[in-house]
């Protein structure tokens, strides 16, 4: 488990330094506007974030990659070339942020869930009746 939580705490840091350095790469012409890039971004630091500091403490993985988003446009907005900053940026990353930690708490929550115990030893019982009737 300390192992896990680890490598996990290596790959959130890798990921989120590689998203701040991205932040500041001029974009050219992609595929996907900006503001779907920033959700998936996002989406996938919280779930990383939720998964590193438990189920328990959603709110601040949440929190953590709110402000990530906007601390990443307003620094856009001071170092990069004008127009680059958009706050449709930073309300994609908040809604994508959002998206990833309700399915990873969800993922987890139901992950949790065990078995009955009467759907084991149902049988048991049943062959223990039967022994008894013999």
């Amino acid at each position: 488990m300390i192992r896990a939580r680890s490598v996990l705490s290596v790959v959130v840091a890798l990921y989120l330094m590689t998203l701040i350095c991205l932040a500041f790469v001029p974009r050219g012409e992609t595929a996907l506007p900006s503001e779907v890039s920033a959700g998936f971004q996002f989406a996938l630091a919280s779930v990383l974030l939720v998964l590193l500091l438990g189920r328990r403490r959603w709110w601040v993985a949440l929190g953590f990659a709110v402000l990530g988003a906007s601390w990443i446009e307003a620094a856009q907005s001071v170092w990069m070339p004008s127009g680059y900053a958009l706050m449709s940026d930073v309300i994609a990353g908040t809604m994508g942020a959002t998206i990833g930690v309700v399915v990873t708490v969800a993922a987890l929550r139901m992950s949790s869930v065990q078995i009955a115990p009467q759907a084991v030893s149902a049988p048991e019982q049943v062959s223990t009746q039967e022994r008894k009737a013999s």
